[in-house]
């Protein structure tokens, strides 16, 4: 990371802000996650979205390449939530951006969060 807090991939590093506008649902699922480009990338990682909101969510993985923002995300079938007005916001497939990424666990096992916004 530079000076700024910018990876040498250009993301922002350990964001602590939270930019996000409007309303955040925080509901836990199962979520499946790859690379946008298979050519890039074509391994498929089990991950735990935490939360979500109307333009994007916040996942874990044990698993992050650091330079590929363009992700598709695949919510787990089987997954309920009650609140309906902000049901519609979360996406059972979609495609996103990585605005940010943190390391948030530094022993033996790297686990990475990671914020997405979504396209339209």
């Amino acid at each position: 990371a530079n000076s700024r807090g910018v990876t040498m991939s250009g993301l922002p590093r350990d964001t602590k802000v939270d930019k996000r506008t409007g309303k955040r649902v925080n509901k836990k699922a199962s979520i499946r996650w790859n690379c946008f480009n298979p050519n890039s990338c074509c391994d498929v990682h089990d991950a735990q979205m935490i939360n979500f909101s109307e333009k994007g969510m916040y996942f874990e993985s044990d698993y992050f390449p650091k330079v590929r923002p363009l992700i598709c995300i695949k919510v787990k079938s089987g997954w309920s939530y009650e609140d309906t007005e902000s049901f519609k916001w979360l996406r059972s497939v979609c495609v996103g951006k990585v605005k940010w990424w943190k390391e948030i666990d530094k022993g033996n096992h790297s686990r990475f969060g990671i914020g997405v916004q979504y396209y339209r």
